[in-house]
């Protein structure tokens, strides 16, 4: 589950997490009295992955603040033991950065079109050698 689905489905709507983060930003949680720590230690929720957004994905190779925030939301989901997924890979040169900054996972274009339910396991028989298609027998 990433951040975006966790939060209505554990916290019944995106309220409570606005009561922890606006209290960051607007009330007073960077002035050193104490109060971001607990803040941010309130904000417990129950996330296994960040996705990065298809704008700053797309415009990564164009744009350095995008190719910025691609890398520090890489970093941060490392540091947290999160995985990372890029949103709406299009082509080689973004795939490849993407690589280099070791982002966890990525969709998109670049790698197939969506497909019905059906037809991933014969995408994958198409694309993926043999001997990895065989599971060893101890």
């Amino acid at each position: 589950m990433s951040a975006a689905d966790g939060a209505d489905v554990e916290y019944g709507s995106k309220a409570r997490v606005y009561e922890v983060i606006v209290p960051l930003r607007f009330g007073g949680g960077g002035t050193g009295d104490g109060t971001g720590g607990r803040i941010l230690g309130a904000l417990e929720l129950p996330v296994d992955e960040i996705k990065i957004d298809r704008s700053f994905v797309m415009a990564m190779d164009r744009e350095e603040q995008h190719a910025r925030i691609v890398r520090s939301t890489i970093d941060l989901g490392r540091n947290l033991c999160l995985g990372v997924v890029a949103e709406d890979v299009e082509s080689a040169e973004v795939w490849d950065r993407l690589v280099e900054l070791g982002c966890d996972s990525v969709q998109g274009y670049y790698l197939a079109k969506p497909l019905p339910p059906e037809e991933p396991t014969r995408w994958l028989v198409e694309r993926l050698p043999s001997s990895d298609l065989t599971a060893e027998v101890a």
